[in-house]
């Protein structure tokens, strides 16, 4: 609560008929920055050249969480789905990723690879979190 009271993050919750929680995500406000890493040339490829710019909008994945009484019942991909869907409906707040700073293990990298999120740098290999993205702009299809 004390990020929300700060207006740093926004926590929702989803909770079963007995109004427990089984699962909850936070987000914030975020971009991503060409001098944030090496990889920025072939993202910002995939926007059009005269839409280019130096930073793009995006939103962080703070916190991602299902309750132990319903894990390894996809609920976690469920919550995912349901943020890539709800950022881009009606385009909300106009942002074109989903930024996660994914713990550095890889049952955790794995999760967010299987739903299409990408490493954005290969620096932070031996850090406590590795930054991943999702292109929103794959939600739409051609």
């Amino acid at each position: 609560m004390a990020y929300q009271q700060e207006l740093l993050s926004v926590t929702y919750l989803f909770e079963d008929k007995s109004k427990d929680v089984v699962a909850f995500f936070s987000v914030s406000n975020d971009s991503l920055k060409d001098q944030d890493f090496e990889k920025w040339n072939n993202l910002s490829r995939k926007v059009p050249n005269r839409k280019r710019r130096k930073d793009y909008p995006a939103v962080k994945i703070g916190r991602i969480g299902v309750s132990t009484d319903y894990s390894g019942k996809s609920l976690g991909t469920q919550v995912m789905t349901f943020v890539k869907n709800w950022f881009t409906y009606e385009n909300k707040t106009g942002c074109r990723f989903l930024l996660v700073d994914a713990y550095n293990k890889p049952e955790v990298i794995n999760f967010y690879q299987k739903k299409d999120f990408v490493l954005l740098t290969d620096k932070d290999t031996h850090k406590k979190t590795r930054l991943m993205y999702f292109d929103l702009i794959r939600m739409f299809p051609k």
